[in-house]
């Protein structure tokens, strides 16, 4: 009997439990949860690639709904106000762009039409100037033409008045003549062409009475 119950005492289990700080215990420990599930959602890569590429419609459109998927995540809504903001930037830089694209046009417009504006003022005023030059030219050329007619005039009138006075009347009723056909108002042409015909009529009939004089018909002369 006591040997019984020597066995049983030796073949007793013993149930002493593991403490904490056991290598069993650290040894069953599991994985751990991620922190940021979203960055393993095929939607945030689709996000990335619209918000790297700067499309801000898309990639604010798949970050709301990141968002929705997890919304307890604080990350995720900074990013949407990064995003927000950086939309912003944009727009504005692209409505200054679009006003500088404008004002550039605007120059550019004015300037051409300024420069289409001047070069038509030179046109014209080229034209005008032109033909104000052309008609000084004429007027100056007939001023010449007519001093020159004067002078010419004025040296015949003069030649013949000195024919007549060496009693050359042929030839200053020839000058006068020339100047009739030429100026028919000539200042006092009238009347030294009667002049010079009536001295020429009464040289003629001098000569005429000498010829018989000569020849002893002193009756007739």
């Amino acid at each position: 009997m006591a040997k019984i119950i020597k066995e049983s005492k030796t073949n007793k289990p013993t149930n002493k439990p593991k403490g904490k700080n056991s290598k069993g215990d650290k040894n069953l420990k599991g994985p751990g949860k991620s922190l940021t599930p979203y960055l393993e959602d095929s939607l945030y890569s689709e996000f990335m690639q619209a918000y790297q590429g700067g499309d801000w419609i898309d990639s604010e459109e798949k970050l709301d709904r990141l968002i929705e998927n997890y919304p307890l995540d604080n990350d995720l809504r900074h990013l949407r106000q990064d995003l927000l903001l950086r939309s912003n930037v944009d727009g504005a830089e692209e409505v200054d762009l679009k006003k500088d694209r404008k004002t550039f046009i605007k120059k550019f417009v004015l300037r051409i039409i300024g420069t289409a504006v001047g070069i038509a003022l030179l046109v014209i005023g080229y034209t005008y100037s032109s033909t104000w030059l052309q008609e000084k030219i004429a007027i100056a050329e007939q001023t010449v033409l007519e001093l020159a007619q004067e002078n010419s005039l004025n040296a015949k009138y003069a030649d013949a008045q000195a024919f007549i006075q060496a009693e050359r009347y042929s030839e200053a009723l020839a000058l006068l003549k020339e100047i009739d056909n030429d100026e028919p108002d000539y200042q006092n042409l009238t009347e030294a062409l009667r002049e010079a015909e009536a001295l020429l009529a009464i040289d003629i009939r001098y000569d005429e009475a000498m010829g018989l004089t000569s020849q002893g018909d002193g009756i007739a002369a």
